[in-house]
């Protein structure tokens, strides 16, 4: 939870603009960073996020500004004269458009994304210099209700989040189960999902059955740096979710991944969850 405050001007047509919206927006406290063990409550975040619907696509721009003093600890951050320093200002923006593209037999759902965040203070493990290239697609095999997904990205330098859920983690939780976080404390994904000069994808097939009541996801998914290491990192997961009643959800996950620089072994996991909508 952000407490926050917000302006937002609605219903902005004309000149092939169908809707716009702008929102102006300053955050105060509990600006989570993804600093470590270190929980920071006093950043401050000022930002415009804007929406644009034209005929053909979404087109989305945010700009921002996170003001947080760099400040010494013991331990982690970087080090500025013998001291490490942690936080530190840091601008940001983001740059999206989503649309459907009408293809031979199918129509393919797509959206492209490219974030940036430029640390003003210098960089520290909650401020990094980068920018991240990201895209989905999606379609509907034809006569079917089944769907296919294909997700990527390609970070340049080390993108940072201006702020982010402690359990959540980097911010590759879009590209795919392999990498989003199921928020249980230290438990993380199957990949990390943090990024440093790093590139990824991840490919799955997702299966309906019994009037959409029960549904398999198959997703083969990987990343691997762009800078020399071998760290490379490759993982199969599977979710079943099953409804039980008109409330209960049953969901079990399972994936194996294996990664490069620790010998080839493999990494297993295995997850049982309970859902109940009021």
């Amino acid at each position: 939870m952000i407490d926050a405050a917000t302006i937002t001007r609605n219903t902005i047509a004309g000149n092939g603009v169908l809707n716009g919206r702008m929102t102006a927006v300053y955050a105060w406290n509990r600006v989570t960073r993804f600093d470590g063990n270190f929980s920071n409550s006093d950043a401050e975040i000022y930002g415009l996020f804007t929406e644009w619907d034209f005929g053909f696509n979404t087109f989305n721009l945010d700009v921002g500004f996170l003001d947080d003093d760099p400040r010494g600890i013991n331990g982690g951050g970087r080090n500025v004269g013998g001291e490490r320093v942690i936080g530190g200002d840091m601008a940001f923006y983001g740059i999206s458009s989503t649309q459907r593209i009408v293809g031979y037999d199918n129509t393919y759902n797509t959206r492209f994304h490219v974030v940036g965040s430029h640390p003003t203070d210098g960089e520290t493990r909650a401020a990094g210099e980068g920018t991240m290239l990201f895209s989905q697609m999606s379609w509907t095999p034809h006569h079917g209700e089944d769907l296919i997904y294909i997700n990527g990205f390609w970070s340049i330098d080390r993108f940072t989040s201006p702020a982010r859920a402690p359990l959540a983690g980097g911010p590759l939780g879009d590209v795919g189960l392999l990498f989003a976080s199921v928020a249980l404390g230290r438990f993380g994904p199957a990949i990390n999902n943090s990024v440093n000069k790093d590139a990824g994808a991840a490919v799955g097939y997702q299966m309906f059955f019994n009037d959409r009541r029960q549904q398999i996801v198959v997703e083969f998914g990987g990343k691997k740096s762009t800078d020399g290491p071998d760290d490379g990192i490759l993982g199969l997961f599977v979710r079943s979710q099953t409804a039980v009643g008109q409330n209960w959800i049953v969901i079990t996950d399972a994936f194996v991944a294996k990664q490069e620089s620790r010998g080839g072994s493999l990494n297993e996991g295995l997850r049982l969850e309970l859902l109940y909508n009021f």
